[in-house]
This record gives structure tokens, sequence and C-alpha cells, in this order.
């Protein structure tokens, strides 16, 4: 290359990246947005993320974090995740700021940067000769409406840069350039690409070991044994990084055994989640473009699905590429072998992800883990831009004019996605993070280095539901995210299925302000949290309970959702330091007016505590059962006694031994009635009250 081509070249290229960077302004109303500010602030998985990325750049690992779930810490060695890609950048961001939105909107922003340089680096290795169109379509794959929907909800969604590369590797095995002689460039290429994959995201990883399954299919029809040796070891070399990734979480789960409570997932879960071809002419809701109205009467018929399941927008160069791979199947003569193979690879990802297709079948034979189908949109979105890349590439060898229509066919496609309509709102998601992060610090005028907050209502870490209010819901996330020190710990994060959750779910899900206050003195927290967003209406009142308990509120936000309460000067009186809390098989509690009951299975537990480790006493239990009569045996450790139970109110008195404090007794009802068919409640009987004498 000689200079005057050099000095074209350079000049060609400075224009191409600023372009870019004006379309990715443009794109993102870069000048509405502060980057140290949340991108999106919903409270659920994006919160969840944002831990990571603080802990990450803390100097913590994924596996525990120590300033969450306190006194116990959070574990998740139940609840692997595959973002050691992101978990890497977060480090990397934490060496310049200590500011974990940075790191997060960073690694959110650089994924477009990354998909469009993978793409364009695909469309190399497969032979395309035209710079631009490779570049259009990387521009296309990378800024779709499947990208915007995910954003930091599910940052490891976000990661589909690494799907060009797995291509790559799949157009090699095809095309037979792993029967020539090996290079180093080319074992470096494989190995590269093989970590990436394995580092980044579970779904991508799965979704391209099947793809290259698929090739190791065709090596033998061919009889291309070295490639079929080679695709053996890129599974391999996939699921060795895999492995190492989730090494702590699978050595953590052989030592100690299974959480089957943790990430539990069902089988028919991959049928519900699956991919729809529809969806490829659904735009996110929002949208404002000629399709969006088809959209809005989907999602109002009842029943069919909705969210992740139909954000997949192929958009108008969608379109075209689908349209162009039906004409190519039915009417084409010319056929082309790299065109075949795509179309190929384009179906076999459909057949795998569809609805009912091949993913339903390895869910309920291989595991059902893998259960979002519908994330292999970003592959099937590769294969459609590809084919609309060789439709173009061969219109411009034949009348190079044909480029123009592509500028404009590319233009009205971004107009199309109208992402401007379906972006998030910046200005209303740095109020709300700034209003937070106020309450947050104001916190800390009343605590210490070491002090725990105990944050109510209870709800287990990470995937939990609320009725009535929402599902996934991580508000609680707030207080270690948001704090400007470090301060000891916050209460959630406890993971379902663990020690520590049920004995964070014992003491602390609960309406009793007496036994929260009980336990959280003898836990050793130094205040209490309570988020009202978090709590359905009729439990509202705890609000009011430990107001009168602690005799005011040490902190209220200024939309008043969030109080705090400082209970550091608070004392348990000792004439009354037992606490009764309902176990297993008891309904939560009911009250009219001053009177509360709590109704039972036939089958449940009561705890009582108390300050005094060892001592004897008498537990009187005022009760009645549900049908006329019934015989109810209670075991207090060997003492068992058989009681003769009716509909009327009665007394029955137990004698019980605290042993280190705690006293248990088992009931066992020998009759039982469902409420009714919409509750779906077991009741045997009904406790009033409980007084240890």
């Amino acid at each position: 290359m000689n200079k005057i081509d050099l000095k074209n070249h350079s000049v060609k290229y400075i224009m191409w990246g600023f372009i870019s960077i004006l379309f990715f302004i443009i794109f993102f109303k870069l000048w509405e947005f502060d980057i140290t500010k949340p991108y999106v602030y919903n409270g659920k998985d994006d919160f969840f993320y944002g831990v990571i990325a603080k802990n990450a750049m803390n100097g913590g690992s994924y596996f525990f974090n120590s300033s969450l779930g306190a006194p116990y810490g959070m574990e998740l060695y139940y609840f692997p995740l595959l973002m050691q890609f992101y978990i890497v950048w977060c480090k990397i961001i934490g060496l310049f700021t200590n500011n974990w939105v940075i790191a997060v909107n960073s690694y959110y922003f650089m994924t477009y940067i990354l998909s469009v340089c993978t793409f364009f680096y695909m469309c190399r290795k497969i032979g395309m000769k035209n710079n631009v169109i490779s570049y259009l379509g990387g521009i296309v794959f990378a800024f779709s409406q499947y990208h915007i929907y995910r954003a930091t909800i599910h940052i490891t969604a976000t990661s589909y840069f690494v799907i060009p590369l797995i291509i790559v590797l799949c157009y090699n095995m095809a095309s037979g350039k792993y029967e020539e002689s090996y290079s180093l460039k080319k074992i470096l290429e494989i190995i590269i690409i093989c970590v990436l994959v394995g580092c980044t995201d579970i779904y991508y990883a799965f979704f391209g070991c099947f793809l290259i399954c698929v090739m190791l299919v065709d090596s033998i029809i061919k009889k291309h044994w070295k490639t079929l040796a080679v695709g053996l070891g890129i599974i391999i070399g996939i699921t060795l990084m895999i492995l190492i990734c989730l090494a702590p979480s699978i050595i953590y789960s052989l030592k100690h055994g299974a959480n089957e409570h943790a990430a539990s997932r069902s089988p028919y879960e991959a049928y519900g989640v699956g991919f729809q071809l529809v969806s490829l002419f659904l735009p996110l809701k929002g949208s404002c473009n000629l399709l969006s109205m088809f959209t809005d009467i989907y999602t109002s018929v009842q029943g069919l699905p909705s969210g992740e399941q139909i954000c997949n927008y192929a958009g108008l160069i969608g379109f075209i590429g689908l349209g162009y791979t039906v004409y190519y199947i039915l009417f084409k003569r010319e056929k082309d072998s790299k065109q075949d193979l795509f179309i190929k690879m384009n179906f076999a990802t459909i057949f795998l992800g569809t609805v009912g297709g091949v993913g339903l079948i390895v869910a309920f034979l291989v595991t059902s883990k893998i259960r979002t189908y519908t994330r292999v949109f970003p592959y099937v979105l590769a294969f459609l831009i590809v084919a609309v890349c060789f439709l173009f590439e061969n219109l411009y060898t034949k009348n190079k004019r044909w480029i123009y229509l592509l500028y404009i066919l590319t233009v009205v496609h971004f107009i199309d996605l109208s992402p401007w309509s379906i972006l998030p709102d910046y200005r209303d998601n740095a109020s709300k993070y700034d209003a937070d992060k106020k309450f947050i610090v104001d916190i800390q005028q009343f605590t210490g280095e070491g002090d725990n907050i105990l944050q109510l209502p209870y709800v287990t870490g990470l995937e939990n539901y609320i009725n009535g209010i929402t599902d996934n819901c991580d508000y609680h996330f707030k207080g270690y995210l948001l704090q400007s020190s470090n301060l000891g710990g916050w209460s959630y994060g406890t993971l379902v299925g663990t020690d520590a959750d049920t004995a964070y779910r014992e003491k602390f899900d609960t309406d009793s302000a007496e036994q929260i206050l009980f336990f959280a003195k003898q836990v050793g927290y130094s205040g209490i949290y309570v988020d009202l967003t978090m709590l359905e209406e009729s439990r509202q009142h705890i609000i009011q309970d430990l107001q009168e308990k602690l005799g005011d509120v040490s902190l209220v936000s200024e939309d008043e959702t969030m109080y705090y309460f400082d209970i550091r000067d608070y004392e348990i009186n000792m004439s009354d330091d037992l606490m009764v809390v309902y176990g297993d098989g008891f309904y939560a509690e009911e009250r009219y007016e001053n009177i509360t009951w709590r109704w039972s299975e036939p089958e449940s537990i009561i705890k009582i505590y108390s300050l005094s480790e060892d001592r004897t006493a008498t537990v009187k239990i005022e009760l009645h059962s549900y049908k006329e009569n019934m015989k109810l045996t209670v075991q207090a450790e060997n003492n068992i006694n058989s009681y003769n139970i009716t509909n009327e109110t009665q007394i029955i008195t137990i004698p019980v031994d605290f042993v280190d404090g705690e006293a248990e007794l088992s009931f066992l009802g020998d009759s039982m009635e469902y409420e009714n068919a919409t509750s779906g409640r077991e009741l045997s009987f009904r406790i009033n009250s409980v007084a240890v004498e």
C-alpha cells in the first residue's frame, strides 16, 4: 500500500469513526445522559448486577459478599451465573473509580461497540469484501430493540458480541478450513474465542455449542475428521472455561449438598419462555412505528406471552433478510455454498429455540436450567443480517449504485426502530437515584463502623415474589449500593434454601413489631429500614406499630416510602423476655381491630425464644378447631400430649424446657378442610394466643 492509498484509507476510517460516534450520541440522546447516574433504575435485576459490580470493584468475588445478608453474608454458591467477563471489566474500572454506576454503564455501552466490531470481523472472515456493507451490518446487529430492552436489567444478555465469533468457528468447520494445515494464528483464534464465550453468558455459550454440534454432524457426513476433532475440542474448551468460572459453586455444592430451592427451574419453563417467530414482527411496547399497533393488539389478548418473549423485533433489515432467505430457498436456482450454510445454521437455531422445539426436549432430558430460549434471537438476527449482506454484496458487484439503496434502507430501519420512544427516562431515573441516595446517606448519621441494619419487609434474596407488588424485587439492595461509606452490612441478600435465609425468615417474616424488635436486638442490628413500596397495604401498619414501640421515626424519605428507626438505645423489657414465633404450617397473622389469630395446617411448629438460655416454663395456648371435633397431638422435646379440640375456644397447658434459649412445640392434627377453592388453605385449627409462664 503506497502513501496515497494509506492516506485515503486513513481518511475513510476517520470519517466512519466520526459518523459512528455521532450515530451513537444521537441513538442514545447522550446529551441528556449522565454516566454517573444509572441507565436503568428499576430495582430488579439491574440492582443485582450493580451489587456484583460494586463487590468486584471492592475486591470481592461473585460468590460472597459480607456486606449483604448481614450478619450471615450473601452467599451465591447455589446461584451461579456466568458473567466473569463483566466482573473483570468492573475490576478494571475499579482501578480508576469506585463508582459502580460508571462500571455498569460503561460495560453496557461497550457491548454495542464490541458487537459492531465482532460482526465486522465475522464478515471479513467469511469472505465479504465490501467493508461498508460489513460495517452497516454490524451497526444493525448491535443497535437492536433486543439490546435496548435488555439494557442493564439483563447485563449478560446484552453481551451478544460473542455470537459472531461462534459463527466464525462454525463457518471455518463447514468450509473445511480446519482440514488444512494449522497455524499458531488459527489456534490462538480458537482459544481466545473459547475463553470469551465460556466466561460471558451461559445462554449464548450453550446455543453456540449446539451449532458446533450441528457442524460436527456436517463434518461426519463430509468425512472431515480433522474438523471433527477441532469441533470436539471447541466444545471441550468452552465447557472447560465454564467449569473453571463456576468451580467455586460446583465445589461448594459437592461439599455441602444441593439446594433444591435456589434457582429452581421447571422443564415447562422452556416452553413458556421459548422463541416465537411472531416476535420478529412485534416492536417493543411504546415504539412509534407502523407495526406498534400490532404489539398493542397482541399484548391485549390475555394468555399470550409478553415481556422478554416479545422483545425480538427484527426491523426492516431483518424483514428483508427473512424475505430474501425465503426467496433463496424456494425460488433461487443458482445456489451459493456460503448462503446455504448460514441458512442451515439459522434453521437449526430456530428449531432449537422455538416454542416446543429442540430446547423443550433438552429441558426435559438434559437440563432445565437453560430455559429462556427466546434469547436465541441475536443468533437469528445475525443470520438474517448476513443474508442481507450477501444480497447487497452480489448486487454491488453488478452495479455500485446499489449501495445507496442500502444506505437508505439502513436509515429507514433505524427510524422504524424509534429508539427514542423506548429509551429509559434518564432524568426520572437520575431523580429517583439522587433521592434514594440522599436517604441512605442520611441513615449513616445513626450508624457507625460495623453496624448492621435490618431491612423490612423480609423477602428472600434475588428471585422472589411480593404478592400484588412485583416479582424479582431487589429494592433492598439500595442500602448497599447507595451508601457512601462501608457500614457493617444490610440484612437483605440471603438465598432461599440456605440456613441463613431460614434463620432470617423465622425471625423477621412477621408483622409483629414486638417480634421484630426482640430479634433485632438479639441478632445485634443497630437500626430498622422499612420500604413501604414492598409492603402490601394490609401490612403497612408495621410503621405505626414500630413508631408506638420506639416513640418516633428517626428518618423518613421525601416521598415517604422509606423509613428508618434507630434502635441502638432500645432495651427489651426483661420481665417480658420471651418471644413466640409461628413456624412452618402456620398461615399469616390475621387481625380484626385489636384481635389477632393464626390458622394452622394439620402439621405445624411453634418456636419460643428466651433471653434466659436454660429454664422451665408452662405454655398456655388458646385455640379451637376448624371442624366440630378433632384430635391434636403436641410434642415438646420428649413430652407428647394429645388433646380433644372442638370448634369452641379452649385453653391447653404444655410444660416446656428451654435449651440454649429455645423451645419447640410440634403440632399434629387429625383433620383439616380446605377453606375454599381459591385460597387452597388447609385449615385444621386456629390459635388465638400463646402465653408463657
